[in-house]
């Protein structure tokens, strides 16, 4: 598998670029605290470093700007997110961006563009180097043209000797490539999947032109080049209408993969659900699914978002996930079906080679309120995280109290137990357990405009260290956010491991990340750090579209990482 000439023969004689060193021009800026007074801002006529003189600074903001190898795609449109949905006359921002770190190293995923056809869009893995005070260095990029329609979640051990990325295949082909490692084999049968999606057609999906491959990318050098180690064939359900998230994370021992994925499934292509699968994959000693007693759904409706933790601890996945309307909401002891669930997944005999794994559902941790308009959502899912010993913390946008006017308003926190048995003893009132809310600050009133708060882009990362046993964590949100995420104002604040905000919120400069993106903590600095890419001096202007008419100079070749780190 590493050898040129597997690499050309494999993907049709077109090799896969891998772009060296970039120079960074240095688009920066640290801050601090509440945003001083302007007087206390040097600003630079040129990209440069914009420096804040405060005494009582307690973080320091970097952002910095890289010229990319290809033109960063845009997200595609009719893109259902938990800010809401709208076509294509909707404001726009650029596609999904994944992250994973080991000591100084950033790995992130990105979308470009083919400059000859702005419809067709590839997957690319860039790899950047901090200095340990959250100042990065651009080292390499990895192109998977011809390849990957499509490069989503990222994981890594400690060192970085094990690394792997997923890897959507090319639109509509379900067909394994050739030298791939071809799990999917024997795993569905014509029988299995006619007549009804229920059943063993799970949750490998339908056969049909709307659906696409999905390979685990294995890299054992410390890097991700154009040359994997291993190919290994996962699913062919990826498809369908564009939300919901696809994640990928290594267990402790280094053995298991597991895989959570927004997928399709039905025996038609008339026939077809908008649903997520879960399964487990085996590296070592071979390539093998790890058995699961249950792989399909984490509720009735569509799945909007879908997030994956793991307690290295209790060598246990926990998944979050954010559905919609269905058909029959009262399967739901409240009636409800737009809400957050919450589950659970760990190894039943950890030591054995042929482990099988546990799903456990808790069930619904929150429910929302539509309003009148279905696609204008009221909050959503942004992030779950491990607390190793203490479980897991989630973190929500959404109205705080039932019945509240179907708007976002305010931010949640929820820490949960280890095990589904002890979330099940937490106080649950008036159809919700006791959620932390946070009243967010108003949005900005610099251009003489007033304007409701409509909270959205919640995210959150472990802060000062990278252990699960950090004292604190930074959560962002913006307060201003419009449909499909966009926003021109970004905010974050320190928190404790309650989920308690410490300290004012500190409005960030010139920076901010998208809607599907996870933040990343860099194990050696502590700094919290996301990628992103705009149009314009800064994030909120509108983002080119996909048309036929588009050309590639229209979209922007930079991308930008803003790294958060604490001040002693």
């Amino acid at each position: 598998m590493n050898a040129h000439s597997f690499v050309r023969h494999l993907y049709g004689g077109r090799l896969l670029a891998a772009y060296g060193i970039l120079a960074a021009a240095g688009c920066s800026s640290d801050g601090s605290g509440e945003l001083p007074d302007r007087s206390h801002v040097v600003e630079l006529d040129q990209l440069g470093v914009t420096t804040v003189s405060d005494g009582n600074a307690v973080l320091s903001q970097r952002t910095q700007r890289f010229d990319s190898p290809g033109h960063v795609a845009p997200t595609q449109r009719w893109t259902q997110r938990t800010s809401g949905l709208c076509g294509q006359s909707c404001r726009n921002g650029p596609r999904h961006m994944y992250s994973a770190a080991f000591g100084d190293t950033l790995l992130v995923s990105w979308m470009a563009i083919d400059p000859e056809d702005p419809w067709r869009q590839y997957g690319n893995v860039a790899t950047f180097r901090d200095d340990g005070s959250g100042t990065f260095t651009w080292v390499r990029n990895a192109s998977f043209d011809g390849m990957c329609a499509a490069t989503y979640g990222i994981t890594t051990n400690a060192d970085g000797s094990i690394i792997s990325v997923l890897c959507r295949g090319p639109d509509g082909d379900t067909s394994p490539l050739r030298g791939s490692r071809d799990l999917l084999g024997g795993r569905r049968s014509p029988e299995s999947c006619s007549g009804t999606w229920e059943g063993t057609c799970y949750p490998i999906g339908n056969y049909s032109a709307l659906d696409s491959a999905l390979y685990i990318l294995e890299f054992r050098s410390g890097s991700v080049t154009h040359e994997p180690d291993d190919v290994v064939y996962v699913n062919h359900a990826v498809g369908g209408w564009r939300y919901g998230h696809h994640e990928i994370s290594l267990n402790e021992a280094e053995d298991t993969y597991f895989v959570h994925l927004k997928v399709t499934a039905g025996p038609t292509e008339t026939n077809r659900h908008e649903g997520m699968t879960r399964f487990g994959v085996r590296r070592t000693p071979a390539w093998a699914y790890v058995p699961i007693n249950d792989e399909w759904a984490c509720g009735p409706g569509h799945v909007l978002a879908n997030r994956l933790a793991y307690n290295s601890v209790h060598d246990r996945w926990a998944e979050a996930c954010f559905i919609d309307s269905c058909a029959e909401p009262d399967s739901f002891a409240n009636g409800k079906c737009n809400s957050v669930t919450f589950s659970t997944v760990d190894a039943e005999t950890s030591t054995s080679a042929a482990a099988s794994l546990r799903y456990q559902s808790a069930g619904q941790l929150l429910d929302f309120d539509q309003g009148d308009n279905a696609w204008n959502m009221s909050g959503g899912l942004s992030t779950v995280l491990s607390l190793g010993n203490d479980g897991f913390i989630a973190l929500v946008a959404g109205t705080g109290l039932p019945d509240a006017a179907p708007k976002p308003d305010m931010l949640g926190t929820l820490v949960l137990p280890p095990t589904v048995a002890e979330i099940g003893q937490l106080p649950f009132t008036g159809g919700r357990y006791a959620w932390n809310w946070r009243s967010v600050p108003p949005p900005s009133t610099a251009d003489g405009v007033t304007r409701e708060p409509r909270v959205g882009n919640a995210a959150m990362a472990y802060f000062g260290s990278r252990s699960e046993d950090a004292a604190q964590l930074l959560v962002g949100w913006s307060p201003s956010t419009a449909f499909q995420g966009i926003t021109d104002e970004y905010v974050v604040s320190v928190a404790d491991r309650a989920g308690n905000f410490q300290g004012a919120p500190y409005p960030l400069r010139n920076a901010g990340w998208g809607e599907d993106n996870r933040w990343e903590t860099m194990p050696n600095s502590g700094c919290v750090v996301f990628p992103f890419a705009w149009v314009g001096d800064a994030p909120g202007r509108n983002y080119p579209i996909e048309r036929n008419e588009a050309v590639a100079e229209e979209f922007p070749q930079q991308l930008y990482l803003t790294s958060i780190c604490p001040k002693p």
